[in-house]
């Protein structure tokens, strides 16, 4: 699969089938940084089982930070 970022008012992601491997393509740095750490934030949040303090502490960061950045990327 190919995953293709793209980043405006949200950030959506689409997906083009390929036929051997996955590949992530980026528009830039910004873009590949910003879907990992939107991913990073779905796994803390899953692991706490959605408890927001405890997800702060395991990614290093301030329960604020978490918010906004939740907010920022659309998540739960």
């Amino acid at each position: 699969k190919h995953l293709e970022l793209k980043i405006g008012s949200q950030i959506t992601q689409e997906f083009v089938t390929s036929q051997d491997k996955e590949e992530h393509f980026f528009a830039s740095l910004d873009e590949a940084r910003a879907f990992a750490e939107m991913e990073e934030i779905k796994k803390a949040l899953e692991r706490t089982k959605g408890n927001k303090s405890q997800a702060a502490k395991l990614l290093k960061i301030d329960r604020t930070i978490l918010y906004d950045k939740m907010k920022k990327y659309n998540i739960g």
